[in-house]
């Protein structure tokens, strides 16, 4: 655990959110949306950090927050868990889950 929040590796992270217990999580992808539509988690949402705070997120599900490196979704976890929410740093970021050959999305999704 750091700064209060907790720090969880890719091929944890895609077990989390493909297993049985996946409704239990949301994916908080807080880098640009340009940077959004190269690569990200099928199942993210797209907030970018600078809009974070007038997000609406559920307060019952793990929020594993996401950027390119885990430095952004860092600081995006440091405000969540001000926020009362329970969430995750994806170490590595969208690179770490590229990097071990995990499937990504392309393109922009509206949320």
């Amino acid at each position: 655990m750091v700064d209060g929040y907790t720090t969880v590796d890719v091929m944890t992270a895609y077990t989390l959110l493909t297993g049985t217990e996946a409704g239990q999580y949301c994916v908080v992808d807080v880098r640009s949306p340009q940077e959004y539509a190269t690569a990200h988690i099928a199942q993210s949402m797209n907030i970018p950090l600078n809009t974070l705070a007038e997000a609406s997120l559920p307060k019952d599900r793990t929020i594993v927050v996401a950027c390119v490196s885990g430095n952004r979704s860092g600081v995006a976890c440091d405000f969540l868990q001000q926020q009362g929410y329970n969430c995750a740093n994806l170490a590595g970021g969208i690179s770490a889950w590229i990097a071990h050959g995990l499937p990504v999305a392309r393109g922009s999704i509206a949320v």
